[in-house]
This record gives structure tokens, sequence and C-alpha cells, in this order.
């Protein structure tokens, strides 16, 4: 199985898919990759601080969403650990900014970790 991969979309605020589910084998750590849709334009990056993707959930279930290369306009590696004990559904933020603008635009989909 690869990678779950989530379009941002920050002109119509939305993720595709709007809601990930992860259906790995339970124990098997997964790599979810980000990426912004080229549909919005070249001039949109993902914000450096906060991280560009921020999981509310308790400590140590997901890494943060680490900073891409690209300047800023590259995919977006988060880490979900995928535990028995961390079935359930957890709301995330992907943070972009388009360039030259001072406020960035927030989307708040969710991760949905299930049982396989």
């Amino acid at each position: 199985m690869s990678s779950p991969k989530v379009i941002v979309n920050p002109v119509t605020g939305t993720c595709d898919p709007d809601t990930i589910v992860i259906t790995k084998a339970q124990g098997q750590g997964v790599a979810i990759m980000f990426q912004i849709d080229p549909q919005a334009g070249r001039d949109w990056s993902w914000v450096t601080t906060p991280n560009p993707i921020v999981v509310q959930a308790p400590s140590g279930i997901f890494s943060d969403g680490a900073y891409p290369g690209g300047n800023g306009k590259g995919p977006v590696k988060l880490m979900n650990r995928n535990l028995p004990t961390d079935v359930g559904t957890y709301k995330y933020t992907a943070t972009l900014i388009k360039d030259g603008d001072a406020n960035p635009t927030i989307i708040d989909p969710s991760i949905q970790n299930r049982l396989n």
C-alpha cells in the first residue's frame, strides 16, 4: 500500500480527501503526504510557523508535519504511528499563505484511524 496523499487547495479551502482514512495494519506507521493543488496557482506556500500540518491529538500519535523544501511549495510529510490505542478521528489544520499576503489560509479536515 502506498502512502495516502492529500491535495490541499487554499483557493477553495478544501482537502482531497477531506477525511483521510488509515486502514493499514495497526502498528505499521503510515506516512501521509500533503501537496498544494497545482490548480490553486504557483503563488501559494506552506507556512513555517506553526508547522504547515498540525494535528490536534495527544502527543506522540502524529509527528508534526515538517516544513517542506522547494521554497515552501514542496510536499509535507506527516507520520502517523497507527497503533491500536490510536483508533479514532483527529482534526488537523493545513496552513498556507499566498505570496505577498500577510494572512494565512487555514483548512481544518480530519484523519481517521481504523482497525484493519
